[in-house]
C-alpha cells in the first residue's frame, strides 16, 4: 500500500494546501519508506532511526515558522507548537506530555542530532577557554521504532485518526536502566505530527493567521529583492 497523504479539510486555504502537498507530504513520504527499515532477508540492515527523527523535527520547525508562527527565540516556537498543539491527550499513561515533553525533545534529541551527531555537547560558559564542552545528561537517550513494519502497517498509521492501541508513549523514562533511559518512540511522533497538522488546517482562525503570515513573508522577500536591486 502506497504512502497515504496528509488528511486536510477541503476548505484549507490553497496557500497552505500547496505547502502541505509540496513540502510536508514529500518529507513524510520519505518517513513512510524509512519506517519500514530494516528490511528482512536483504542487506538493508540499517533502521534509519536518526534520519526519521531529523525529518520529523524539520517538519515541526517548518510548521512553527509558516502555519503556526511563533515569535520565540532559541527553539521557543518549536517547543510551544509541540507543547500546545501535539495531541498529547491521545498518549497512554506513563510518558512525558505537553511542555515537558516538547522541551526534552528539542533540547535532548533535536539539537544533539541536528548539531553534534547526538553527542552531549553544549556551549561553554562565557569565560571558559573552549567554545564547547561535553556534559553529562541526567538520562541516557534512545531513539526507537518498531523493527521494520510492513508497508501496509505504516499506511494504516498514516490513515488512522486514532492513535493505535498498544503503542508506548512517544517519550517515556525507563528507570530500570542505570542511569535511567529516556526512550523516544518514532511512530508516536510521526502519527502525532500528522494529526497536529490536520487539526491546525481545520482551525479557521489559525488558517487566517497563517495566510497573513505567508503574505508578510512574501512581501518581505519582494522588498528585500527590490532593495538589493536599487542599491
Amino acid at each position: 500500500m502506497a504512502y497515504v497523504k496528509l488528511q486536510i479539510p477541503p476548505n484549507t486555504p490553497s496557500e497552505i494546501g500547496s505547502i502541505v502537498r509540496g513540502s510536508f507530504d514529500m518529507y513524510f513520504e520519505d518517513v513512510h519508506t524509512m519506517l519500514q527499515l530494516p528490511m528482512p532477508n536483504t542487506e538493508a540492515s540499517a533502521g534509519c532511526n536518526f534520519p526519521v527523527a531529523l525529518t520529523l523535527f524539520a517538519v515541526v520547525s517548518a510548521v512553527s515558522r509558516v502555519i503556526y508562527p511563533l515569535e520565540s527565540p532559541d527553539g521557543g516556537g518549536f517547543k510551544q507548537l509541540l507543547g500546545e498543539k501535539f495531541p498529547w491527550d491521545a498518549e497512554p499513561p506513563g510518558g512525558l506530555r505537553d511542555g515537558a515533553a516538547a522541551d526534552y525533545l528539542y533540547d535532548e534529541f533535536r539539537n544533539p542530532l541536528a548539531h553534534t551527531a547526538g553527542l552531549a555537547i553544549r556551549p561553554a560558559p562565557a569565560k571558559a577557554p573552549h567554545r564547547y564542552i561535553f556534559y553529562s545528561p541526567a538520562t541516557h537517550r534512545r531513539v526507537q521504532k518498531s523493527r521494520g513494519p510492513a508497508e501496509l502497517e505504516v499506511a494504516r498509521i498514516e490513515a488512522s485518526e486514532v492513535r493505535p492501541e498498544g503503542w508506548p508513549p512517544t517519550l517515556a523514562l525507563d528507570s530500570s536502566d542505570a542511569p535511567p533511559m529516556m526512550e523516544f518512540f518514532l511512530e508516536g511522533l510521526y502519527w502525532g505530527i500528522r494529526r497536529m497538522i490536520t487539526n491546525l488546517c481545520g482551525d479557521t482562525t489559525i488558517m487566517k493567521d497563517a495566510v497573513a503570515n505567508l503574505a508578510r513573508m512574501r512581501q518581505d522577500q519582494m522588498n528585500s529583492v527590490f532593495s538589493n536591486r536599487t542599491v
